[in-house]
């Protein structure tokens, strides 16, 4: 995805790392 805000891409980043996985 792209993390448009900074403050969302801490939520992003939780859903990324979980479907890296």
């Amino acid at each position: 995805g792209g993390p448009s805000q900074k403050q969302k891409q801490h939520k992003v980043n939780l859903v990324n790392i979980k479907v890296y996985i």
